[in-house]
C-alpha cells in the first residue's frame, strides 16, 4: 500500500512537470528582419527621380521606411500595398512600410506619372 501511495505521487509530479512544459509561457524574440527597418531614400527633382535605387529588394516580414523629397508636389503610391501619400514641395515625407506580400510592386508618382521605383518582395 505504501508503495502505491509513492508511485501515485511519482506519478503526479510527472503530469505536472509535463503539463508546465507544455504550458509555460514562451519568449518571443523577433526575427531580425523585423527589428528594424530599413531606410530607402529617394530625392525627386521636376517629377523624376534624382537620388535613390531604382529597385529596391527586400524579403516578407522586412519593414521599410520609405523616404521622399520632392521640389514639387506629388503624390507617391505604393501599388499592392495600395498606399498613398502627398508629396508637398520641399519636404520629406516618410512612409513605414511593413512588408506583408510578396511580388513585384510599382512605386510611382502621380501627378507626373512618372515610375520612381519597383519593389521586390520576395517570400521567406
Amino acid at each position: 500500500m505504501r508503495l502505491r501511495g509513492l508511485l501515485l505521487v511519482v506519478l503526479a509530479v510527472v503530469a505536472l512537470v509535463a503539463l508546465w512544459q507544455g504550458m509555460r509561457p514562451r519568449a518571443v524574440t523577433p526575427g531580425p528582419a523585423s527589428a528594424v527597418a530599413r531606410s530607402i531614400d529617394w530625392v525627386v527633382r521636376d517629377g523624376r527621380r534624382s537620388a535613390g535605387p531604382e529597385r529596391v529588394v527586400a524579403s516578407v516580414d522586412d519593414r521599410l521606411l520609405l523616404r521622399v523629397r520632392s521640389n514639387r508636389p506629388d503624390q507617391l503610391h505604393v501599388h499592392g500595398y495600395e498606399i498613398a501619400r502627398e508629396l508637398p514641395a520641399g519636404e520629406q515625407v516618410e512612409i513605414a512600410l511593413p512588408l506583408t506580400q510578396s511580388g513585384r510592386f510599382d512605386i510611382e508618382l502621380h501627378h507626373a506619372h512618372q515610375l520612381l521605383a519597383v519593389l521586390e518582395v520576395q517570400p521567406r
